[in-house]
């Protein structure tokens, strides 16, 4: 949080659904630009990515620069 965003405060929230989890993250940090993040894609980004549709998931980022970053992160429930 403090080496890549340089906030110094985040807000993180987790809500459960009846179809499933939804975890957000938001700070007010330098943020960046998805555009030019999106031609040389961060391999911590990547991962997350990764790993949530390896369960049916999803992660949405939003960053604007000076602004801050939100993250959403989406996991379906798991029929059983």
């Amino acid at each position: 949080m403090v080496r890549h965003a340089g906030a110094k405060q985040a807000r993180i929230g987790i809500c459960r659904h009846d179809s499933g989890v939804e975890v957000t993250v938001e700070d007010k940090g330098v943020g960046f630009d998805l555009a030019t993040a999106a031609k040389s894609p961060c391999l911590g980004l990547l991962g997350m990515q990764e790993r949530a549709l390896y369960v049916s998931g999803s992660v949405t980022v939003q960053s604007k620069p000076g602004v801050g970053t939100r993250l959403r992160v989406r996991i379906p429930d798991v029929k059983q």
